[in-house]
């Protein structure tokens, strides 16, 4: 029964350096692939400038985690991965202004679940708040995407 009841609690063992990087390098991916897809993105909605300037901004946001993200693992000594997440290409694939842009939100809720299941693990505070932020920002650009479609029905 015990055991049963510990695999529901959250796991705050602090993570390794090793399981650090292999988080780090997930999320680098990840942001490589959010990158590559809203700069293709952003081609579908030539002329309307909300959505533009929404895609751009979510675009900046993607290349400022990358670069968190490398900076982590610079700091761990790990190496780097130099690959896109496979997100980019599904992405790509999904026609339609609307379901791309729903199809963009799966992605980003998939990376704030997985920053949400390894805060409580992440000892140092400085990561931590990084990743609380991009967490916060993922969520925020959830949102904005949300009522971009919106605007499309």
């Amino acid at each position: 029964m015990e055991e049963a009841m510990s695999t529901t609690e959250t796991n705050t063992t602090p993570m390794s350096d090793a399981e650090l990087a292999e988080l780090f390098n997930t999320l680098l991916e990840c942001e490589r692939a959010g990158v590559k897809v809203l700069t293709e993105y952003e081609k579908d909605f030539a002329g309307n400038d909300e959505a533009v300037h929404t895609i751009v901004e979510s675009r900046r946001d993607e290349g400022k985690y990358c670069k968190l993200m490398f900076d982590f693992l610079r700091e761990l000594g790990a190496d780097i991965s130099p690959r896109t997440g496979s997100f980019a290409d599904k992405a790509l694939a999904v026609e339609g202004k609307a379901e791309r842009l729903a199809f963009l939100n799966r992605g980003q809720g998939w990376v704030a679940r997985e920053i949400e299941k390894a805060l409580p693990r992440i000892d140092r505070p400085h990561m931590r708040e990084a990743l609380q932020e991009m967490l916060d920002t993922h969520r925020d650009n959830i949102g904005r995407t949300d009522e971009l479609i919106d605007g499309l029905s």
